[in-house]
């Protein structure tokens, strides 16, 4: 027998992935390479060099591609300078810079505009692109609408600053939001406006502009004020008209996606576009081509947001497969679409719209079908699947679970609670969603030829706004709509993600094993967490944030109940219960405030409490005996009446036992207090004490209350003094501080307040005699922690 030649070497398989989802695993390795270059910051020769010689090195070429993917990402990875390493921006002259518009977002009360700086800042600086925040009332021609559009160039004058970071535990890192839009700094106010020069060529961001803001002002026209700023939030993601107690009635029943453009709005989009190209006598690739330029140009005209830009490229992808007669799998078009996104624009990997609405999908991509053929393999499933009612409605139900739980881990980490009701909230709500956005772009396509008809349109969409309107009123209403769970670490984050991936098994038949291990897993985590809090050390936290011009101070005691004293200020612009106060609570896993103390009736002390009423739960509220009247304290207290959460008047005198923690009220005296005219006068002072350490809260008392407390003599003595007022001249006396002899004092102030606090005689006092002064308008908030013998500052960055 001839001996055979030795045939070619075999080819080594492909990793499985390749093999089915070829383009997911790249994305994931440019993902997990620009994370890794984010937190690194590594030199781009490094990446290059450890691409080419893993190229190099590699046997595999599916191996090779993805460390090539991986490198890329690296390379790309945007750079994030934290808060210390920032360059000094000179603050004591305005700066002169020429700039171009680049973008335009109409606010209710104000505009934003995004300019990129062409000259007049030094390139020490890295600043490519302001946010200039104009007001009808600021040093320029700015009305409702500012005049100006992409594309005009100015000259302007005014102040350069960097934008917050994250000012509180839990808060939001508002330059950290900016940098995800390629925002480096702020151009505030007053502004002024030394030269305009509009656009001298074409510019396709002025036409959009001008588009949207012709679109809303019809749907005003239409539908009225209120209804139209929603059908255009709905239709073009432009929120800045809609009404704030509406926007946080569906935030928090779990729904504020709808508002955000994403892929089912783009899907009502592509079934408009394709109820119409199917008049069209044209092939299919023709017919697509014609939907991808409508989508191209819906995309233009909402902004290009993210999550737009993901779902009209799966759109285009998914329907020019069909069209050359194949079945593309939906993995791979959600992760080509990732791929493009990031190379376009790096920086939203780590924006909340970006993992969001990816998350969104592949949960639905994940859940879906496997809860489907669960369901369908019972008899249940047989009746449900048989009738197209029910048919519908059950799809819509696994559609919204399979998004709800893809986006789980991303909401926790950044909202820090679910909604309870956000399910049956989205069968009601996302069909009437739907029918007003097809309804919207119905009306303005028949616009051109009858408006007679597009008034018939108007008026079916303004029964959807309304139905749906008054279905979020209703489901809001409900008790506790939703859970709060507190930030979850990088185990829970990682738990929750293999508990979403191993969910839909747990209904396959068959696994009867795997069960009883994922119940078995769940129980022992659990355990383990529970046994984890009641064997965490008890101590004393008090937390006074930073809320501006106001204050608010959270006690966590010993014992495991909440004190709140003060929820911040409320303005028509800013809710600081709602932007400070309650994501605090939520990132701590706070979802009841047992005692809710309300200083005395000032604006800026107990504004923000309203929403804190209405969207945790409350046991009481302490209140100080006064005659002050205003429509802020009068709704807080109709409102605690209308809840059933108790007012309880303080007097000094009074003292309180909470487990190990004493609580005893200083002042006021009650008939001082009714006769006071200065509500400072009126406030409550609190002599905290947990063993031997002790805290005392001034609230706004000045001089005179200071005076009264001298005779409690040694009482007054504290380890930490709140200062009272925010630092004004009139608080804080000599004789006042001689009694109490704080080791730290801290005061809760605004940056740039109009009143001039703290006022720097009262700082040189309390730096005579505290050997710590915390400003919450420079340092941001203060966390301090008691076991009983001694104070912690805690670094909570």
């Amino acid at each position: 027998m001839l001996p055979q030649e030795p045939g070619p070497p075999p080819r080594p398989a492909k990793l499985p992935l390749f093999r089915h989802i070829p383009l997911l695993p790249v994305a994931l390795a440019l993902m997990a390479g620009m994370v890794l270059g984010f937190a690194t910051h590594w030199h781009w020769g490094l990446w290059a060099g450890g691409s080419l010689a893993g190229l190099a090195l590699a046997r595999r070429w599916d191996g090779a591609l993805l460390l090539a993917m991986f490198s890329l990402g690296g390379w790309l990875a945007p750079q994030y300078l934290p808060e210390s390493q920032l360059p000094v921006i000179d603050g004591a002259r305005p700066h002169m810079v020429r700039v171009v518009v680049r973008g335009v977002d109409d606010r209710r009360d104000r505009t934003h505009l995004t300019l990129q700086v062409l000259e007049g800042l030094p390139d020490s600086l890295g600043i490519t692109r302001l946010l200039w925040r104009a007001r009808p009332d600021d040093a320029s021609p700015a009305a409702e609408l500012t005049p100006y559009l992409p594309g005009d160039t100015l000259l302007l004058r005014g102040q350069i600053a960097w934008p917050d970071g994250r000012r509180n535990p839990n808060g939001f890192d508002y330059r950290f939001y900016l940098w995800g839009r390629r925002v480096d700094a702020l151009l505030d106010a007053p502004v002024e406006v030394l030269a305009a020069q509009p656009a001298q060529q074409f510019h396709l961001g002025r036409k959009m502009t001008t588009a949207r803001r012709w679109v809303t002002t019809q749907l005003a026209d239409w539908l009225g004020e209120r209804k139209g700023a929603l059908a255009a939030g709905l239709l073009l993601g432009v929120k800045g008209g809609i009404d704030e107690d509406f926007m946080s009635q569906m935030r928090t029943l779990g729904i504020g996606h709808i508002l955000a453009v994403s892929g089912l709005h783009v899907g009502y989009v592509v079934l408009v576009l394709l109820g119409l190209t199917a008049l069209i006598p044209w092939g299919r690739a023709p017919r697509v081509v014609l939907v991808g330029i409508g989508l191209l140009g819906y995309t233009l005209i909402t902004g290009a947001p993210p999550s737009v830009v993901r779902a009209s490229i799966m759109a285009i992808l998914f329907l020019w497969g069909r069209a050359l007669e194949r079945k593309p799998d939906v993995w791979n078009i959600l992760a080509a679409a990732a791929i493009i996104s990031l190379l376009i624009h790096p920086r939203s990997l780590f924006t909340a719209s970006f993992q969001l609405s990816f998350t969104a999908v592949a949960g639905i991509l994940h859940l879906y079908p496997r809860l489907k053929a669960a369901l369908q393999s019972t008899a249940l499933g047989d009746w449900i699947y048989g009738h197209r009612p029910a048919r519908f409605v059950v799809n819509l139900f696994l559609l919204g679970l399979g998004a709800q739980a893809g986006t789980l881990p991303v909401t926790l980490v950044i909202f820090h609670s679910f909604s309870l009701y956000g399910l049956v909230a989205n069968l009601v709500v996302i069909p009437l969603a739907g029918f007003a956005v097809i309804g919207s772009l119905v009306a303005f396509l028949t616009l051109a030829f009858s408006s007679g008809l597009a008034a018939l349109f108007s008026d079916a969409i303004w029964l959807c706004l309304s139905l749906m309107q008054g279905a979020v009123d209703l489901l809001s209403r409900l008790p506790h709509p939703q859970v709060v769970v507190g930030r979850p670490g990088m185990i829970g984050i990682l738990g929750l993600v293999a508990g979403v991936m191993a969910f839909p098994y747990l209904f396959a038949s068959g696994r009867v094993r795997f069960r009883i291990r994922f119940v078995g897993l769940a129980l022992i985590i659990a355990n383990l967490m529970v046994w984890r809090w009641a064997l965490g050390s008890r101590v004393l936290q008090v937390t006074i944030l930073d809320v501006g011009q106001g204050d608010a101070i959270h006690l966590a005691l010993p014992d495991g109940r909440q004190l709140l004293v003060d929820a911040g200020g409320w303005n028509p612009q800013y809710d600081y219960g709602e932007r400070v106060v309650i994501p605090y609570l939520r990132g701590q896993g706070i979802g009841r405030i047992d005692v809710a103390v309300i200083t005395h009736p000032h604006a800026d002390h107990l504004g923000g409490l309203g929403h804190l009423l209405r969207t945790l739960s409350v046991g009481e509220i302490w209140d100080t005996p006064n005659r002050y009247e205003s429509g802020v304290y009068s709704r807080l207290k109709a409102l605690a009446d209308s809840m059933a959460v108790p007012i309880r008047i303080l007097r000094a005198g009074e003292a309180f036992q909470f487990g190990e923690v004493d609580i005893w009220v200083l002042a006021p005296d009650s008939a001082w207090a009714a006769d006071a005219a200065n509500a400072n006068d009126a406030s409550l002072v609190l002599r905290i004490s947990y063993g031997g350490t002790t805290l005392l809260l001034m609230g706004d008392a000045e001089r005179k209350v200071e005076r009264r407390l001298l005779a409690y003599g040694e009482v007054l003595r504290t380890d930490w003094l709140k200062v009272g007022h925010h630092g004004s001249a009139t608080s804080s006396t000599v004789a006042f501080l001689a009694a109490s002899r704080p080791q730290g004092a801290v005061v809760s102030v605004g940056r740039r307040n109009r009143y001039g606090h703290p006022a720097p005689e009262a700082l040189d006092r309390l730096r005579q005699v505290a050997g710590v002064v915390h400003r919450t308008d420079r340092d941001g908030a203060l966390v301090l922690r008691s076991d009983g013998t001694h104070w912690t500052v805690v670094n909570w960055r």
